[in-house]
């Protein structure tokens, strides 16, 4: 008996999660945290800072409040939003995420295994085409074994995955607008704007 698998779907549950950068998040603090270096760990397993970056780009670049802008200003707003925005999933949102580093352990264990490897290599690849999700190959998906999409299955049933697959998006609206002002501050931008 073949062990029933939704690749697109859990993938995009987990991105759901990931790549909803304007979004509300859970107002519930965690009572601990994870460590700094866990944090770290996990962000760039799940988001690394390149697909944090596009998707700032791509919103400056089909932001209304961005078209004035000349390419110098732009990429200053760029830089300042993509570190904030870095600096507070690393420092805040893993922190909504997990409690600990166990969890953390779990998802880096997970991403070594051959199953892990292509079920996050496909949640990268779907970020980075944005909304265009039908653009992205799920070949290497389909070609794992059924003992391998059982054990990503398995993995992303559990408290750990599914600490990706059920959390809220990552900032809320007043974040952003916050980010978006202290941005147009630094940068000397006559705006008051966020991507």
């Amino acid at each position: 008996m073949k062990t029933r698998f939704q690749p697109k779907q859990r993938a995009r549950r987990g991105i759901a999660a990931t790549g909803g950068l304007l979004l509300a998040v859970s107002s519930s603090l965690a009572m601990a945290a994870p460590s700094a270096e866990k944090a770290g760990q996990m962000l760039n397993l799940i988001m690394p800072s390149d697909m944090i970056r596009n998707s700032i780009q791509r919103s400056v670049d089909e932001g209304p409040a961005f078209h004035n802008l000349t390419a110098e200003q732009k990429q200053c707003a760029i830089r300042s939003l993509q570190s904030k925005t870095e600096n507070y999933m690393r420092q805040e949102w893993i922190g909504r995420l997990f409690d600990n580093d166990a969890p953390i352990d779990q998802w880096l264990r997970f991403s070594q295994t051959e199953g892990g490897r292509v079920f996050i290599r496909y949640m990268h690849d779907t970020m980075r085409a944005g909304s265009d999700h039908a653009s992205v190959s799920t070949a290497a998906l389909d070609a794992l074994s059924d003992a391998q999409k059982g054990n990503v299955q398995q993995f992303m049933e559990s408290p750990a995955g599914q600490a990706i697959a059920n959390n809220p998006p990552i900032i809320q609206p007043e974040q952003a607008a916050r980010f978006g002002g202290d941005m147009a501050k630094e940068c000397g931008l006559p705006l008051a704007a966020s991507p």
